[in-house]
């Protein structure tokens, strides 16, 4: 991931995510309805507003919001819980790595996206099964 090599999120990168989740949100509503819609615009709410407000009180960058957005409007297609989810495993995986670096002496930022994306792949197969 571009994030853990050079700690940036590319713009470009998160725009095209964007358009491809966009496209495929509109061809699942179109079987399922437009609750998932819906349920996929409350989770990037949910997801995207809660990081906006980390990155103002923050050291957090502006690349992790977008993230946020994406990963909240994936996630929210399932439920807003599997959006939950994602952000406190994604969280948690974050902070620990920053204990371990801190540990071995490391100081300044790190890559945060790099856990998040983490916790959106570990946590969507349990919320998955957990939701049937």
């Amino acid at each position: 991931m571009v994030d853990a090599r050079t700690g940036i999120l590319p713009k470009r990168v998160n725009w095209l995510t964007y358009a491809v989740a966009a496209a495929a949100l509109l061809a699942a509503s179109y079987w399922q309805g437009s609750g998932v819609l819906i349920n996929a615009g409350a989770g990037s709410l949910l997801a995207g507003g809660l990081f906006y407000l980390i990155w103002r009180f923050t050291r957090l960058g502006f690349g992790d919001v977008r993230l946020a957005f994406l990963i909240g409007l994936v996630t929210g297609t399932l439920e807003v819980r599997a959006t939950l989810a994602a952000l406190i495993v994604g969280a948690t995986i974050g902070v620990l790595l920053g204990i371990v670096r801190a540990a071995l002496g490391k100081t300044g930022g790190y890559p945060f996206g790099p856990a998040l994306v983490a916790g959106c792949l570990l946590s969507v197969p349990l919320t998955v099964v957990l939701l049937e």
